[in-house]
């Protein structure tokens, strides 16, 4: 059971050889959509009213375009780049253009433009339909606008268009059609451009194409003017008011100098010797610090030893003065000779007091000459410092009028640059002027027309051959979904794989459909088996013998029940023909027909059902009364008898068991015919006896949950199948699955004679 799970979800490769026989085997309703499809499009072809298109070629030939500001970086569209070309076939199909091609041709009142409507009896009633619809709408809407206030605003959008339509002169929906009408398109990899326009009229087509070009490069041109012009103005407004710009700001400049008595301009120059004076200042201030700090120093060591006459001698400034050193030189002359004398004379001596005296003079001298070295001292310091005082109060005023005058600068800076800005700003608005002035006479670009639109007597909307292989294409299409549709919705059973994959039991072969109605070597057309062994339909049934001999390993199958899901399926024409292909095996075979609701054999083998089943059943004879002997060699028959009222009861009975067990001991092959499974229980009954049932279902006829449903059934009494076959297969029709060229091989002489006389033909005629 896994094994077959794994089977059926395995993946399956594409099999376009059963789509084409899903095709085939309906191919007249996809040949009936292609030709209704394909007859409609002509009818309507033949309705359709001929349009035909003209088309006149310009090219765009450009040049330099005139600048009229100073930031054309920013608003400069390229001419040969795509936006611009866009550009223009929005201009070409604008409402603008339209409407005076419709003034100068005076299209409004030109019949040419709107065609007469067609007066046969399909337009006629095409009208009648748009009519009814339109009346249809009008009356559905009237319903839904109930409200005043709705009609109100309807009232004011009919009065807006109104207007809107006066005051353009022209109908819009004349407008409508001239811009749908037109037709603009690019020439790929060049400027040039061709303009088409449609019309029922070839000539009038012509016309419009002509004239929409001469409307489109005499507004370009008068654009292009519009625009001049209108630059042109607008530079002369900016210019005088920028003169007075310039006026308001040189003369603020002016007071400026005048108020503030300024007879510079604050130069480079200026600045640099400013900045000289200031640096040239803060150097004397340092070395004014550098002297002060110096002398200071001085000063405070002469203070320190000014009471000590002999420390205050050893001072450098002391030192240097060669007055200290004349008088130390004096003294050392004076204490030499006081030396000579102390030795002749005593400290009273007159000399000795002489020398002593000059000594103490010398001395005197000395101290108040170092006394005057420290006032000196003392007096440089004082100047020094006043001196490093003036020179910083001087850089501090220096710095101050440094800053007044930055101050100065800067405001003098603002205002002479605004009126060098507004000189500037002039003399460009002068200079674009001029260049304006000149354009006039310059066109930007010229359009120049390569081709003239001449009348196309070919129309554009009627290509018969096109519409009907586009028609042809499209029924194909419908119709093959159609046919897949049918398909899909068809729940019968129709192939092999559905019995082995839907219903879950084996597939024992086909049964080929054969004409039954009509008698054969004296016999029913039913027992083709009997009248043509050799037909394919006899082999089918050799070959559903073959599987149902071989359906089970260990032992053949003896008591065979065969049944079908409902009516009409021909389970008694498989009883028949398989036990008569089991006697033509060599097999002792008796074909029981146990269907006594609605029996068949006795119609099918043309014998009396008086002495049958029913009559055994209930004792009226004996079993060897009932048994028929039939025309062909081992096949014996029991026919149904009379229909009984509970044929249920009959055949549920100890006494049909034990006639199954005698038949068993006589026959090798017993083949039971039963009725429907699913209309009555007579098969469930029967199928306890049985060694295994063969299911019948006609192929395209019998639904999946039917035959689903008596499976069901006959399982839930733990029956068991044999397998099911396939009757009434159409061997042209389903040749896909049913392989018929192994029927005609083992066929008789005259069908495979009739294929080879075919086959000669076709080959003749190639």
């Amino acid at each position: 059971m896994e094994q077959r799970k794994e089977q059926t979800t395995a993946p399956q490769d594409f099999d376009y050889k059963r789509y084409i026989h899903i095709v085939l085997k309906r191919k007249w309703i996809v040949i009936a959509i292609v030709a209704i499809s394909m007859f409609y499009t002509f009818f309507q072809t033949t309705r359709i009213t001929p349009f035909y298109r003209s088309i006149a070629r310009i090219v765009l030939e450009v040049r330099n375009p005139a600048n009229y500001i100073s930031v054309r970086e920013v608003f400069e569209m390229d001419p040969g780049s795509n936006t611009y070309l866009q550009t223009q076939f929005r201009i070409i199909k604008s409402r603008s253009i339209a409407m005076e091609v419709i003034r100068r041709l005076n299209l409004e009142k030109d019949s040419r433009f709107f065609p007469k409507p067609r007066s046969d009896i399909f337009a006629k009633i095409g009208r009648k339909y748009k009519n009814l619809v339109k009346s249809v709408k009008k009356k559905f809407m009237g319903l839904l606008n109930t409200g005043e206030k709705e009609s109100i605003i309807a009232k004011n959008i009919k009065k807006a268009a109104g207007d809107k339509d006066e005051n353009e002169k022209v109908p819009a929906h004349l407008i409508a059609s001239v811009v749908g009408r037109t037709g603009v398109y690019q020439v790929p990899g060049t400027r040039l451009m061709d303009i088409s326009f449609t019309s029922p009229d070839p000539v009038l087509a012509a016309q419009i194409v002509n004239e929409i070009v001469k409307v489109y490069i005499d507004q370009s041109i008068e654009e292009k003017f519009k625009v001049t012009q209108e630059a042109l103005g607008w530079l002369n407004q900016k210019a005088e008011d920028q003169i007075k710009r310039v006026e308001t700001a040189e003369t603020a400049l002016l007071k400026y100098k005048e108020k503030e008595g300024l007879m510079t301009d604050f130069s480079a120059n200026a600045g640099n010797v400013a900045l000289s004076e200031l640096a040239k200042l803060n150097s004397k201030v340092v070395e004014a610090q550098a002297m002060r700090i110096e002398l200071e120093t001085r000063y405070q060591q002469a203070i320190s030893v000014k009471d000590d006459p002999e420390l205050m001698g050893s001072t450098s400034e002391v030192l240097a003065s060669e007055l200290v050193r004349e008088i130390k030189k004096m003294e050392v002359v004076l204490y030499n000779r006081l030396s000579e004398l102390s030795k002749k004379y005593g400290p009273n001596h007159p000399q000795m007091i002489s020398v002593n005296s000059e000594l103490e003079g010398l001395r005197k001298r000395r101290e108040n000459e170092i006394r005057r070295i420290a006032i000196s001292l003392r007096n440089d310091y004082k100047l020094a410092l006043t001196k490093e005082r003036n020179i910083k109060k001087a850089l501090k005023m220096h710095k101050g009028k440094m800053v007044e005058l930055n101050k100065k600068a800067i405001k003098y800076g603002q205002l002479q640059r605004e009126a060098s800005n507004a000189k500037q700003m002039y003399d460009m608005l002068i200079t674009r002027l001029k260049e304006t002035s000149f354009s006039l006479e310059i066109k930007p670009e010229r359009i120049r027309v390569v081709d003239n639109a001449e009348p196309n007597r070919s129309p554009v909307n009627i290509n018969t051959k096109n519409k009907m292989r586009n028609a042809a294409l499209i029924g194909i299409l419908l119709g093959v979904s159609i046919v897949f549709l049918l398909e899909y919705l068809d729940n019968t059973i129709k192939i092999p794989t559905e019995i082995d994959h839907f219903l879950k039991i084996p597939y024992l072969g086909p049964i080929h459909a054969f004409d039954s109605k009509e008698e054969m070597k004296g016999m029913s057309g039913e027992l083709i088996t009997a009248h043509s062994p050799k037909s394919s339909p006899s082999e089918s049934f050799r070959g559903i013998r073959t599987s149902i001999l071989f359906s089970a390993a260990d032992i053949e199958p003896q008591v065979i029940l065969v049944t079908s899901a409902a009516p009409g399926e021909g389970k008694s024409l498989v009883s028949a023909n398989l036990a008569i292909t089991m006697a033509q095996a060599g097999s002792r075979v008796i074909l029981l027909d146990c269907d006594m609701r609605r029996p068949r054999q006795n119609h099918i083998f043309d014998m009396n059902r008086d002495k049958g089943l029913s009559s055994l059943m209930v004792g009226e004879i004996e079993q060897d009364e009932c048994i028929t002997h039939s025309s062909i060699d081992n096949l014996d028959l029991i026919s149904s008898g009379h229909v009984p009222p509970n044929p249920s009861e009959l055949l549920g009975s100890k006494k049909m068991v034990s006639f199954m067990k005698s038949l068993r001991e006589n026959y090798t092959r017993i083949i039971i015919d039963t009725p429907p499974v699913t209309a009555v229980t007579d098969a469930a009954i029967l199928s306890q006896q049985a060694d295994g049932i063969l299911l019948v279902i006609r192929s395209g006829v019998t639904h999946k949950r039917l035959v689903e449903n008596g499976v069901i059934n006959l399982k839930a009494v733990n029956a068991r199948f044999l397998g099911a076959v396939l009757n009434g297969i159409d061997q042209k029709r389903d040749s896909y699955y049913y392989n018929q060229h192994y029927y005609n091989y083992y066929g008789d002489t005259r069908a495979r004679e009739k294929v080879r006389k075919i086959k000669s033909k076709k080959k003749g005629r190639v």
